[in-house]
């Protein structure tokens, strides 16, 4: 007997007995959100039908050696036992619980595992009636996805949700899934966590190897219900490394990303009638295509160095050291917008240009000025009480530094060193606490040696990628000398003028020095 095919029957009567099939649930059943299932075993309880209705009493339990279960382009199957119930405790509404004692878990159009494990507890509130055709409405109240522990045999399987604007690719990595997600015709929650040994991701040429711990907090926000509240995710990724091409490895580091507040809307999700978000017709890939919203974030990074393959340029600035982290990310049509900001603080902060190396307390402002598929971003970096020398020197003869770097890039891409970039150096104090480290740049049969001495120096240099302009000047009191065999003493003020040049050549034009 076909129940779809009776929609008239009533029936009130104690069943038991063996099936081949579980398909005489789904004229039930897939107005949750298109359920169906498949399998056979063994049905008992109690069935009360009102003309095509289920009412109050009725409950089916079914143990289920084989079980499919099919939901939102998702198929479990393995094992384990389903309810189906109608009473006090489901509002008279359809209730039905499907548990898997084990089960692989796929996306219906890929054939490899998603998850694998024991325990998948899926629970849902839905119509009572039967539906008369094969049409997907829902009339599903609530919905709910319990997961213990279950493993991720290969996260590749989840680059399906990533949109492909990002450009970002999970090439591999074991891992263990755990939550819950519950949604029904007011609310959204979701409380989902991964973790992942030595996963391999990739953008573009770049590819990180990492640890991976990720908690994901989401839930309709109580004040806008067509935002989603995402404050108390995070991220901690150890033991990761980057490498671009044929560079190696960088250094093994370690970071932490907090959630702090944040919403987010997806202009594609459109209202149904039941469930909140209509997710079947639009992949999750595809709602975060356009996403909008604004997240305040906060954490710390123990290595910025991998940061320089990132953000590599023609003069070879880069940045080093610890620091924590404060960030807003302001997110327009999937992109990064204006108003986008990170804020690094480190009391070692190490910053490279050209050819020197500035260490001390400072920090890093990231702007985004123009967003889009190739944003334009500014880098402001400030250091004060810093230590300056050049990068082959083990010793720095310059200290005290006010250091402050400005750099404007535009149409920024991962596909390499960025060519459009302007830099603006700016020193307003530094000390050379000993002038003697000048002589190496002296001829090496020239009569002058420096004997001692110390000196202030003050810049301000612009950089383009085929110019240079700006000033440097040293000046320095009673500086001591040796001319030949005659020793001097005297004020030194060295004006330097940068004419032009090109900084990635470490080639400038100085004339009109004095």
């Amino acid at each position: 007997m076909c129940i779809r095919d009776r929609p008239h029957l009533t029936l009130d009567a104690e069943v038991s007995g063996d099936v081949s099939s579980l398909a005489f649930l789904n004229p039930y059943l897939r107005q949750i959100e298109g359920m169906a299932l498949a399998g056979r075993g063994r049905v008992a309880g109690r069935l009360n039908i009102d003309r095509g209705t289920l009412r109050q009493g009725t409950q089916l339990d079914v143990a289920a050696p084989v079980l499919t279960l099919d939901l939102l382009d998702h198929r479990a199957s393995g094992s384990g036992t389903v309810r189906l119930a109608v009473g006090q405790e489901t509002a008279g509404q359809l209730g039905v619980v499907v548990e898997f004692s084990d089960l692989t878990a796929r996306r219906r159009d890929d054939p490899r595992p998603l998850l694998v494990g024991a325990g998948l507890i899926v629970e849902a509130r839905g119509e009572a009636r039967l539906s008369p055709d094969e049409a997907l409405a829902s009339g599903a109240s609530y919905l709910s996805v319990g997961l213990p522990a279950v493993r991720v045999p290969d996260v590749a399987v989840f680059q399906h949700y990533i949109p492909d604007h990002v450009g970002m690719r999970l090439h591999g990595g074991e891992g263990l899934l755990h939550g819950r997600a519950t949604v029904d015709t007011e609310r959204l929650e979701i409380e989902l966590g991964l973790t992942a040994g030595d996963t391999d991701l990739g953008i573009e040429d770049y590819r990180f190897q990492s640890d991976i711990d990720l908690a994901l907090l989401a839930k309709t926000a109580a004040a806008d219900p067509d935002a989603i509240d995402l404050a108390g995710s995070r991220l901690l990724l150890s033991d990761v490394r980057l490498a671009h091409g044929d560079n190696a490895m960088s250094d093994a580091w370690r970071g932490r990303l907090a959630v702090d507040t944040g919403r987010v809307r997806f202009p594609r999700a459109e209202p149904v009638r039941g469930l909140g978000l209509r997710v079947r017709d639009a992949p999750v890939r595809e709602l975060l295509d356009d996403v909008e919203g604004q997240l305040s974030l906060s954490g710390s990074v123990s290595h910025l160095g991998w940061l320089n393959q990132l953000i590599a340029n023609t003069y070879g600035a880069d940045i080093d050291g610890t620091a924590d982290l404060g960030a807003t990310l302001v997110l327009r049509d999937g992109w990064l917008a204006p108003g986008t900001e990170a804020r690094l603080v480190s009391d070692d902060l190490v910053v490279g240009v050209l050819d020197y190396h500035a260490q001390g307390r400072g920090s890093v402002r990231l702007e985004v000025a123009e967003g889009g598929r190739r944003p334009d971003a500014s880098i402001d970096v400030r250091l004060q009480d810093a230590v300056f020398k050049r990068r082959q020197e083990e010793t720095a003869f310059i200290e005290a530094v006010d250091l402050r770097m400005r750099a404007v890039a535009r149409d920024l891409s991962y596909s390499g060193p960025t060519e459009d970039v302007s830099l603006r150096l700016a020193i307003p104090f530094a000390r050379v606490t000993d002038m003697r480290v000048y002589n190496r740049y002296l001829p090496q049969d020239s009569p002058l040696q420096i004997l001692g001495g110390s000196a202030e120096l003050t810049a301000d240099i612009a950089l383009e990628p085929a110019d240079a302009g700006g000033w440097v000047t040293l000046n320095a009191p009673s500086l001591h000398t040796r001319l030949d065999t005659q020793e001097l003493s005297g004020d030194l003020r060295l004006d330097v003028t940068l004419a032009g040049g090109r900084p990635q050549d470490m080639a400038f034009d100085i004339s009109g020095s004095t």
